[in-house]
């Protein structure tokens, strides 16, 4: 498992050059935090529509709880392969200032510091596959080895296909 820097810089310069709409990708450590989030069982072919079917029940409970909400809402993959068809673990969360007793079936839990290669896509979408395929690829040219947890930080979204999305892809590591 590579830990040099130089190697880890190469890795970055490889994705920038290759893909567009993509800065910079960036080993980073994201702090602990709390969230208030939805758990089911997607695929990747019904990921909109399940998005589309939970993300407003998360945005009304969350006000209902009176939580503050501390940052911008995250889809946390556990599982998920570039197999469109296989059935993986999505949390839809929201990082929320402190903790309640919520109802079923959403849920607030506290999770640690997430070491992570993190780039950030601007744009459709419907484009952020073809960065997750350069993006493994590369990781595992370089030995890269993933933890099996993604998360996708939703800066600003304005709809599925504005070219003003900015989505931030967490790819976490060992």
């Amino acid at each position: 498992m590579p830990t040099d820097i130089g190697l880890t810089m190469s890795v970055f310069m490889f994705v920038k050059s290759f893909i567009k709409n993509v800065e910079i990708m960036e080993q980073k450590q994201e702090k602990a935090k709390q969230f208030f989030y939805q758990e089911g069982k997607t695929t990747l072919n019904g990921l909109v529509n399940y998005a589309d079917a939970q993300i407003p029940g998360v945005l009304e409970q969350v006000a209902k709880a009176g939580l503050a909400v501390t940052g911008p809402m995250e889809f946390i993959y556990f599982g998920a392969t570039g197999d469109v068809n296989n059935e993986f673990t999505l949390q839809i969360a929201l990082p929320v200032a402190e903790q309640k007793s919520i109802s079923v079936p959403y849920q607030i839990k506290q999770v640690p510091e997430f070491k992570c290669l993190s780039v950030v896509h601007k744009g459709d979408i419907a484009e952020i596959g073809g960065v997750y395929d350069k993006l493994f690829a590369e990781i595992q040219a370089q030995k890269i080895v993933p933890n099996g947890e993604i998360r996708e930080v939703y800066h600003l979204y304005k709809d599925h296909d504005s070219a003003e999305n900015v989505t931030e892809i967490q790819i976490g590591i060992v």
